[in-house]
Formats: structure tokens, sequence, C-alpha cells
């Protein structure tokens, strides 16, 4: 089990979270597409079950997503089919079908620090920033216990050297669940209807026993 760094509602790890409801592998497509294909809403819905859109800020619709790649080159964590932004821009984001609170993935890059953020309705929720590249093993990030819920984890990433972008691979990339329905209120009038009886019943006046009531028994 990999030892996990959390701070605050963020989360680090070697495995990602505990008990994922979904995982897309990015291995759901058949046919696979060709490598370099974008990659939008592909895999907004994955063996029946709401999945994840993919989008950056550079590139304008209907292309604006990630870039489907196969390699047979290996990283930590990453199959052979990913998703990568091929070093075309720092700052994308993995949107969620349905309100989560927990999700993780893994993801290689260049050596850079790199920030994540989950929002929610584009209001931030958490956010970390750590250093990432292509060799550790700890790199499954995300978000997990977010009680209010969240809808898209932002990463961007700094540039490096010469102020280049860092090429970016996301692999495998898990689903905790829908955010928990809330508790139902009981109708005000059913709670003052219960409160109601409970008085009535300690306010009823006793009737005191006649003697034809009281029965005797003899001592043994």
């Amino acid at each position: 089990m990999g030892q996990e760094q959390v701070q605050a509602a963020s989360l680090q790890n070697t495995v990602g979270i505990a008990t994922p409801i979904l995982t897309i592998n990015l291995n759901e497509l058949s046919p696979p597409p060709p490598n370099f294909t974008s990659i939008t809403n592909q895999f907004s819905t994955v063996n029946g079950q709401a999945g994840v859109i993919f989008s950056n800020t550079v590139i304008p619709a209907p292309s604006n997503g990630l870039f489907y790649i196969t390699s047979l080159a290996s990283f930590p964590n990453i199959g052979q089919e990913a998703v990568s932004n091929l070093n075309g821009f720092t700052s994308f984001s993995i949107k969620f079908v349905e309100t989560q609170t927990e999700a993780a993935f893994s993801m290689v890059t260049d050596l850079t620090t790199a920030t994540f953020t989950a929002k929610k309705g584009g209001t931030v929720v958490e956010s970390f920033s750590t250093t990432t590249n292509l060799t550790q093993t700890n790199n499954f990030f995300g978000f997990t216990d977010v009680q209010t819920g969240f809808d898209e984890i932002l990463i961007e990433l700094n540039r490096i050297n010469n102020n280049a972008i860092p090429s970016a691979r996301i692999g495998a990339i898990q689903l905790g669940g829908g955010q928990p329905e809330p508790e139902e209120i009981p109708e005000p009038t059913f709670v003052f209807g219960l409160l109601a009886i409970a008085l009535l019943g300690t306010k009823l006046p006793r009737k005191p026993l006649s003697t034809s009531e009281v029965k005797s028994y003899p001592l043994k």
C-alpha cells in the first residue's frame, strides 16, 4: 500500500483513492482512435456510468481537449493508452459529468511544479501544488472527502527551461462516487404533532382508583 500524503482534502499517493466506483483506463474506446485524436467527451459515459470530459484553455472547440496517444514507453502507473497535452498548453481540466466527493488520476510530466484545483460550478473548492516528473511513483493526484463536492479538477503546469511547456501524460482516472444526498428533514407539522402528543400524555389527569377497584391479596 502506498504512503498517502493528505493535505486538507488533497491527495497524492501511489494508488489513488481507496475504493473507486469507476476507473477509466483510457482503453475503453472501441475501436481505439488514431494517435493524436482530440479527446473531449468520448469518455463522458464508460461502462454505463457517468465519466469525464477533457478540455483546455487554448485550442477552440470542437478540438479543445487533450490528445489520445498510445506508446510502448513505460511510465509509473500509466498504461499504453493515455491522453497528453503534447507540449501544447499548460492549463487543462478533467470535468466530471456528475459531482464527486473524491477523485484521482495518474499523471507524469517533464520536471515541473503542478497546481491542482478542485472546482464546483467554477468556484474553487480546494487547491494544492507539488513537484511532478516522469519517474515518481506517487503520481496519483486528486481530492478526497470533499463534502461540498466538486465537478472539475484544473491542472496548471509551470513552464520549464527556456520557457518551454512541459509535456504531460494522464493515465488512469478514478471516480469515487457522487455527492451524498442530504438527510431528509421531517416536516414541521409532523414534528409539532409528535410534541403535542407527548405533552398531552404528560398532562392528562389521573383518575383515582375507587375502593371497588382496589384488590387485596393475602400475604403468604
